[in-house]
């Protein structure tokens, strides 16, 4: 019964040191995590017809109108995009303040906003 009992927590144990952990996705470093984040909020904004202008292929004043239209909308998409990029930066530049300075125990039981 032992012998059972061995054998099964050695199998338990080599699979747990063979599973695929969450870390192996991280990014090697909060650099390359800001530099991903970035990367990927900062690519251009195109309107539908694929290209970053339609006033010039409008033909008449309806389409004009209709290109006014996406112009604006890609103004508002990029400017949510630009605030996400702020976010990312300032969440990073966070980061790096605490991690060269930490929070005091007694920071952390008053809650302050900087720890968190």
């Amino acid at each position: 019964m032992n012998l059972k009992l061995l054998s099964v927590l050695i199998a338990l144990s080599l699979s747990a040191c063979a599973t695929h952990t969450v870390t192996d996705d991280a990014p090697a470093s909060d650099l390359d995590a800001l530099v991903a984040n970035v990367r990927s909020d900062s690519r251009p904004t195109l309107l539908k017809n694929g290209k970053e202008y339609c006033m010039e292929d409008a033909v008449d004043e309806d389409a004009q109108d209709e290109c006014a239209g996406d112009l604006e909308d890609g103004l508002f998409g990029a400017n949510r995009k630009l605030e996400r990029i702020f976010n990312s930066v300032l969440s990073f530049a966070n980061r790096q303040r605490l991690q060269r300075n930490p929070c005091s125990r007694w920071e952390k039981l008053t809650r302050n906003a900087r720890c968190k």
